[in-house]
């Protein structure tokens, strides 16, 4: 029995800085969401930021990101809609603190998460750029995808590629159902292929197609967000057809209604 990965609903309320104000508060209040996003940043914004953050090392990011965040949050907090935006600009801790200092005075439980690594500005002249404002390299996805996966609401980043927020929210989404949902149900499904091939005295790799189908989808999850810890367990002694049969019944018998994978 397949189950297909749900859908996420993503509302995108920033293209630019200085964009329509009211955009966030609209997105929250005109539909279903899990996730309102902003693009903050630009080539220009960025040397905007550059001179701001020169004048006080506290700024350099887009600051009407948190007035909009001040009319906002509870009610994403409320809706349990989670905001990703690339608002930290040059300082996307100094962000991710302001935005906790807003939600202590406005009484709200926000956990408030941040994705740095952008900025190159102190290794300038070893790359050899001279002596400029800003240096910034552009960061992937899977720094939001941590983030979301450890629980935050909030999560502002420096420099990411445009599509990363929008991205992060959808791979944080599948990747949670992989784990919870499609691999232990891949899992039980090969288990009860197993025990079937075993009761009938057929070869058990007659289905292997199936067998290495799952072991790709754990080397591709892996290879994204790194190998799992070790667990050195004491040696397992053989298991019998029923000892299988029970462990699948305890499992819920979800394999015993599943269909043959094709092939």
């Amino acid at each position: 029995m397949s189950r297909e990965i749900g859908p996420v609903r993503i509302g995108n309320c920033s293209g630019f800085y200085g964009d329509r104000h009211s955009a966030m508060r609209e997105m929250l209040i005109g539909g279903e969401l899990d996730y309102v996003t902003g693009d903050y940043l630009a080539e220009l914004t960025m040397l905007i930021l550059a001179r701001d953050r020169a004048k006080s090392p506290d700024r350099g990011y887009a600051k009407t990101f948190l007035t909009q965040l001040e009319e906002c949050l509870g009610t994403a907090l409320d809706k349990g809609v989670r905001i990703v935006a690339n608002a930290g600009g040059l300082n996307p801790a100094g962000l991710a603190a302001a935005v906790r200092a807003l939600a202590d005075r406005l009484g709200l439980d926000a956990k408030v998460a941040h994705v740095e690594g952008d900025d190159l500005i102190d290794r300038a002249a070893e790359l050899g750029f001279g002596t400029p404002l800003s240096a910034n390299a552009y960061l992937g996805a899977w720094g939001i995808v941590d983030c979301l996966n450890a629980g935050a609401d909030v999560v502002v980043t420096g420099r990411v590629t445009d599509a990363s927020v929008i991205v992060g929210p959808a791979a944080a989404h599948s990747h949670r159902t992989i784990f919870t949902s499609l691999w232990p149900e891949g899992v039980r499904v090969a288990l009860a292929g197993f025990r079937r091939a075993i009761l009938e005295g057929t070869d058990p790799l007659e289905r292997g197609q199936y067998h290495l189908a799952l072991c790709r989808m754990w080397q591709d999850i892996a290879a994204r967000l790194g190998p799992p810890d070790l667990v050195r367990l004491a040696v397992p002694g053989a298991l019998s057809v029923d000892d299988l049969t029970a462990i699948e019944r305890a499992a819920g018998g979800l394999g015993t209604r599943a269909a043959e994978p094709a092939g």
